[in-house]
């Protein structure tokens, strides 16, 4: 009964030394962490996707990502890289909702949150949104501001849908979306 006692003992011994206990860094200072704070959404969820720097594609739209979200949305900072053929930036996003909106989209300068464009669909249940700003975007942190309305322009922020975004970045304004 002794030997059985002190195995087990051991066994337990051994089994609780090897293993470890982690614990999750907390971030002391977020503010110097994060591009966009809770006042930017109405979930209350803060991004904490880190900065993201877009440059130069010519007409080539290039895939910047894709969400759900209810009411409203800012992405995190883009910083658009120095480079004198960064003059005009095009976002393009698809979009589909559970029912027929309006979906607005704005390019924002960052940090004052001044407008540098807009464009808005029609009402429907799926399409797209392309919007422009520029010139001379070359060196600047946007965000991509999305919002949803019903069909007569009310904000209701329970209204879902789903988005697709591409960005372009050139030297002139002219053309279609690429």
């Amino acid at each position: 009964m002794r030997k059985r006692l002190l195995a087990v003992l051991m066994c337990m011994i051994m089994c609780l030394s090897m293993s470890s206990v982690a614990f999750a860094a907390e971030v002391t200072n977020a503010s110097d962490d994060l591009q966009a704070t809770e006042s930017d959404n109405s979930s209350g969820i803060v991004p904490y996707g880190g900065t993201e720097t877009w440059n130069f594609t010519g007409y080539v739209g290039l895939y910047a990502g894709g969400f759900d979200m209810e009411g409203r949305n800012t992405t995190p900072v883009k910083t658009i890289a120095t480079n004198p053929n960064n003059q005009y930036l095009v976002i393009s996003t698809d979009f589909k909702c559970s029912s027929p909106s309006i979906l607005t989209v704005q390019i924002k300068e960052y940090p004052s949150g001044r407008v540098l464009g807009q464009n808005s669909s029609g009402v429907t249940t799926n399409g797209s949104v392309t919007v422009s700003a520029g010139p001379n975007m070359s060196g600047k942190k946007v965000q991509i501001f999305s919002r949803i309305t019903d069909a007569n322009g009310t904000y209701i922020d329970s209204r879902v849908c789903h988005i697709d975004y591409w960005y372009t970045l050139r030297a002139d304004g002219e053309g279609g979306n690429w």
